[in-house]
């Protein structure tokens, strides 16, 4: 990632409270990740080599890939590392990468903010009826709050990066 794609400069150097969150959430995905992989992996041989799988694991498994994928959404989004589709630049060229770039921004905003808006009103309504994962009693209302914490986090750096997209560039003419 180049410093002109960074919502405000370096992310990657951790020198930023930006950055420092990044490195954060990257290290929480990360462990998230390896925990998952330990968590299928005994739950294979314990249930192939000892006919004694772990129990719940279905259940943590889906908490944690809820975990996992909203807590890379934030930094998949300062990464722009979402899956795109160049199809205006297929039609009309390079010259429409600028509209391309601000069609994309504003789909994102809007798409983040409407689940993020979503999310905080799924999660007010899980957490007032006091819903639990039916197996290990794993109170859900926290993973959807958690969910709508990095969707509005992802909405956030979508804003700074419309912010640098309007910025005039300094080797602009």
């Amino acid at each position: 990632m180049s410093s002109s794609d960074a919502p405000s400069g370096h992310l990657e150097s951790g020198r930023t409270v930006l950055g420092r969150l990044e490195l954060a959430l990257s290290l929480f995905v990360a462990l998230m990740l390896f925990a998952l992989m330990v968590l299928r992996c005994v739950d294979v041989v314990g249930r192939y080599a000892f006919n004694a799988p772990v129990p719940g694991a279905s259940e943590l498994t889906g908490l944690g890939l809820c975990l996992l994928i909203f807590g890379a959404l934030p930094v998949v989004t300062a990464h722009r590392e979402h899956v795109t589709v160049g199809l205006l630049e297929m039609l009309a060229g390079r010259h429409s990468r600028a509209v391309e770039r601000t069609v994309l921004l504003a789909s994102s905003l809007l798409a983040l903010a409407l689940i993020a808006w979503r999310l905080w009103e799924k999660a007010g309504t899980l957490a007032g009826y006091g819903d639990y994962t039916s197996y290990l009693n794993i109170p859900v209302a926290p993973f959807a709050y958690f969910m709508c914490a990095m969707s509005a986090l992802a909405v956030v750096v979508v804003l700074l990066q419309m912010v640098a997209a309007l910025r005039p560039r300094p080797d602009a003419p």
